[in-house]
């Protein structure tokens, strides 16, 4: 199972592995612009433990199901994002061998690669102009049924001077898009996609074609406050900053 990526950066993969009469859960974080910050194998659990744990996961945030190949190109994108001169953890290589992943290396995967990747499939109504525009315009909503976008908005000090000065809320918003949200949309826009890519193993297809469409846009010249997603999360960071 995958997580999708909160306002952080953050995402987990999760496998339950069967050893003779007992199990292996195994863990692996990454975070975006960090690489894989952390990985473990929790062996010699009962299918009931096994159930538990998965179920605790579950409850704390959104989890779909995915592939060993979907999963060897998280890890492979996320060990090229390390930093350089960053060491993956320890547990990494125990966790991959359990998994049984192939071809994990360091691997870039832009936001367009991604996102061609994943429509590569998808009916041309499904994602021509019209609905692209749709996806767009539905974006500022998501959060109606997506309880993970309550962790997306922006903190620390630019937040704080580009709002400085500002009563008006609408002002505040404004000047987070354009000082804050503008400056990051690459990264905005690949946690967008890499949620999108998580939530394709659900079946679902207009929840994460959508996002993934959104993914693209943000990832483009387009002007973000023509973007609700944008804006929402905008909204978001302004609420934060007062608290």
């Amino acid at each position: 199972m995958i997580s999708e990526r909160d306002g952080a950066g953050a995402q987990s993969i999760f496998a339950a592995i069967k050893e003779g009469r007992k199990n292996a859960l195994v863990s692996i974080l990454i975070k975006q612009n960090h690489g894989v910050r952390d990985a473990w194998v929790a062996r010699s659990l009962s299918r009931a433990e096994i159930e538990d744990m998965l179920d605790h996961i579950a409850s704390e945030m959104p989890v779909h199901e995915t592939t060993a190949e979907d999963a060897a190109l998280i890890l492979s994108s996320a060990l090229a994002d390390s930093p350089t001169g960053s060491i993956a953890p320890f547990g990494l290589v125990q966790a991959v061998a359990l998994i049984g992943l192939s071809d994990v290396a360091p691997r870039f995967v832009s936001v367009d690669d991604l996102v061609a990747s994943m429509l590569a499939d998808a009916a041309a109504a499904a994602t021509d102009a019209k609905a692209v525009q749709k996806a767009v315009r539905g974006s500022g909503r998501w959060l109606a049924t997506n309880p993970q976008l309550d962790s997306w908005f922006e903190n620390g000090d630019d937040v704080a001077a580009a709002i400085k000065g500002k009563r008006k809320t609408e002002d505040r918003i404004a000047a987070v898009i354009e000082k804050v949200l503008e400056p990051r949309r690459a990264y905005w826009a690949s946690v967008v996609a890499w949620s999108a890519f998580a939530q394709r193993g659900d079946g679902n297809d207009n929840d994460w074609i959508e996002m993934a469409l959104v993914a693209r846009e943000m990832a483009s010249a387009r002007p973000l406050a023509e973007i609700p997603l944008a804006r929402f999360i905008a909204v978001q960071t302004a609420e934060a900053a007062r608290t």
